[in-house]
């Protein structure tokens, strides 16, 4: 997931961009799933590694946001 974020927040590439990738990858499927797909595995990271089990606040706040970005940015029509 970060290597989606760093391609994203360096203008390498875009959100656009990303799922046009992942159409043409999975011709046929319903263009929902593949943002339904991210909040899912957002959801089990979550639960896997809860930000107050991170050691340091660092690590929180990293964690934090990137999980914020994927929701609010790259997969805003699939958020409840």
């Amino acid at each position: 997931m970060r290597d989606i974020f760093e391609l994203c927040a360096r203008g390498i590439t875009n959100r656009e961009e990303c799922w046009m990738l992942w159409k043409r990858k999975n011709p046929g499927r319903d263009e929902r799933e593949g943002p339904e797909k991210v909040l899912f595995y957002i959801e089990r990271l979550e639960q896997q590694r809860p930000l107050d089990k991170m050691q340091s606040q660092e690590e929180r706040d990293r964690a934090a946001s990137l999980r914020s970005w994927f929701r609010s940015v790259f997969c805003p029509t699939a958020a409840p």
